[in-house]
């Protein structure tokens, strides 16, 4: 990737690779109690796969990270103590999984996904 980051520094794949690094590691920190961390790594990477999905609309592959990213920020938000904004980013994601399960975009295993949204979105509205 470091090659392909060298010759192309914008191209989607290098930038969505980074991304879901970058996901993994604030999920790590999200477990670790590292909170502030992880909603600022959370915030760079649901910019960068924006910019991913304004470039290529039509990939359901960048719009489930986005929305899994969000969904990673709902949950730190709220352990974090700021229920709104978990509120936010938990309808932000819902809105991205709603729209891929009308476009039939996402995996049969993807059904627990919903059904693990609608308790998060009840939990957070608490």
């Amino acid at each position: 990737m470091s090659t392909l980051s060298a010759k192309t520094p914008q191209n989607s794949e290098y930038q969505r690779n980074l991304a879901i690094y970058r996901t993994e590691l604030a999920r790590a920190q999200v477990e670790l109690g590292q909170l502030a961390a992880a909603l600022g790594v959370l915030d760079n990477v649901c910019e960068t796969l924006e910019l991913s999905v304004q470039a290529d609309p039509g990939s359901t592959t960048y719009r489930y990270d986005l929305g899994s990213a969000h969904r990673l920020a709902a949950r730190a938000s709220y352990r974090n103590g700021d229920k709104d904004t978990a509120r936010r980013r938990i309808e932000q994601a819902a809105i991205i999984f709603e729209q891929l399960r009308e476009q039939k975009a996402l995996r049969d295993s993807d059904q627990v996904l919903l059904q693990e949204l609608e308790q998060e979105r009840a939990e957070y509205a608490r």
